[in-house]
C-alpha cells in the first residue's frame, strides 16, 4: 500500500523503489507490445496474401473457365451482333474493352477474336 504523504526519509526511499520497479514493469509491458505490435502487423499481412490467394484460387474453379476459348469467342461475336447488346451498349465498339475487363481469359480470348473488332 502507498501512503498519502511521506513521513521520512526511509519511506520516501521506499516510494522511490517502488516508482523504479513500476517504471521497469512499464518498460517490460511496452517492449512486450512493440514486438507482439509487430508480430500482429506480419501476421495480417499474411492474412491478406491468404485470401488474396484463395480468391484466385476460388475463380479458377468458376464454370465459366471452363468454357472452350473458341465456343466464348464465339458467344462474345454474339453479343457484339446482337440487338438486345445493341440496347445496353449503344456504342458497340465499346464491348470488346469492356469484355476485356472482366478477367484476364477473357482480354486473351476478345483480343484474339478479329470479328469483335470489326466495329470499331
Amino acid at each position: 500500500m502507498v501512503p498519502d504523504f511521506v513521513e521520512n526519509a526511509p519511506q520516501e526511499q521506499d516510494i522511490r523503489y517502488m516508482v523504479l520497479e513500476e517504471q521497469n514493469n512499464l518498460d517490460f509491458l511496452n517492449a512486450n507490445i512493440t514486438q507482439l505490435q509487430g508480430v500482429l502487423d506480419a501476421l495480417t499481412k499474411r492474412r491478406a496474401q491468404s485470401i488474396a490467394r484463395i480468391d484466385k484460387l476460388k475463380a479458377k474453379l468458376a464454370p465459366h473457365q471452363k468454357i472452350p476459348p473458341e465456343i466464348l469467342a464465339k458467344i462474345f461475336t454474339h453479343c457484339v451482333n446482337s440487338e438486345i447488346v445493341e440496347l445496353r451498349f449503344p456504342n458497340r465498339c465499346s464491348l470488346p474493352w469492356t469484355l476485356g475487363h472482366i478477367c484476364s481469359r477473357w482480354r486473351q480470348v476478345a483480343l484474339a477474336e478479329p470479328l469483335l473488332w470489326r466495329h470499331i
